[in-house]
């Protein structure tokens, strides 16, 4: 997996992440953009998943037990 971010994100309230999942020879990217408004970020523009997906993929990252 290879992922980008933006690393201004907090400074310009807004950024986005552009991820690259790969396995074997299949490849899955996929893009994100979020804006910051009131301390407040909520997802933007989705390219390559669908919008549910990367908004459960954010909230619940694969790996990580959300009971923690």
């Amino acid at each position: 997996m290879f992922v980008w971010f933006s690393s201004t994100s907090a400074k310009d309230s807004g950024g986005s992440m552009l991820v690259y999942v790969v396995n074997g020879r299949v490849t899955i990217p996929w893009f994100a953009s979020m804006t910051c408004a009131s301390s407040t970020w909520s997802l933007s523009d989705v390219k390559g998943l669908g919008r549910q997906e990367v908004f459960e993929l954010l909230q619940h990252p694969p790996g990580v037990w959300p009971f923690a």
